[in-house]
């Protein structure tokens, strides 16, 4: 896919990187020279420019672009001319930060395809992490359900998969991650794990093995905390 990512703060650059390593051909604009210098060799091709300017804006190839994602975090007024600009010059697709409540009013007033928040999906998903030690990650799904990546319960070390009972719960099993520790150079010993979704009812679970669950909030949070 034809990316262009507006806007390379430390989420942005993040995003462009990644989605360049997907195979995807990114362009990463700001209008931060330094920004965009330290991002080139990272990605597809970098533009230093700036993108609430209407001339600037048309120079840009910005209707041959799959998706344009704004990742502006700083200025509210940015992101909505930045928006308006895009779309006047015939943007396909257009994802943007939405950095408070009414900037994503705004952009879906505008009519923009999706709106994100990570800072405030990093923090719904921290607070599990955080009230929890037993919780890896945590992914919120909807104001009910989450997914958990979880450590054994202490309880259940030395028993079977199979015995863990999760329907008792309420939860159902998605992923069993089983812990293997691996000798890296400098005798440095990393955990890594390998991925199952079937075949491990038979296996017996130790403490650092990971359960990937998902269920009720309440349901998974009683669990992790018996």
């Amino acid at each position: 896919m034809k990316i262009m990512v507006i806007g390379l703060g430390n989420f942005g650059t993040a995003l462009a990187i990644k989605l360049t390593r997907f195979g995807n051909e990114v362009i990463g604009i700001d209008r931060s020279r330094h920004k965009t210098e330290s991002i080139k060799e990272y990605v597809t091709t970098v533009v230093t420019v700036d993108i609430t300017e209407a001339s600037a804006v048309a120079q840009l190839p910005v209707s041959e672009m799959d998706v344009i994602v704004i990742s502006i975090g700083e200025n509210l007024g940015d992101s909505v001319i930045a928006t308006a600009l895009l779309k006047d010059n015939g943007a396909k697709r257009i994802c943007c930060r939405a950095i408070s409540e009414t900037h994503f009013s705004i952009l879906m007033n505008m009519g923009v395809h999706h709106i994100f928040t990570p800072e405030i999906d990093a923090a719904n998903n921290s607070v599990s992490t955080v009230l929890h030690e037993l919780v890896h990650t945590a992914y919120v799904i909807s104001d009910d359900y989450k997914v958990c990546e979880i450590y054994v319960p202490k309880r259940f070390v030395g028993l079977k998969v199979k015995d863990l009972t999760l329907a008792n719960h309420g939860l159902k099993l998605l992923l069993f991650r089983q812990a293997k520790s691996e000798l890296h150079p400098q005798y440095m010993v990393k955990m890594i794990f390998e991925d199952m979704v079937k075949d491990y009812e038979e296996i017996l679970l130790k403490k650092d093995d990971l359960l990937v669950l998902f269920g009720c909030k309440k349901d998974i949070d009683k669990f992790v905390s018996m």
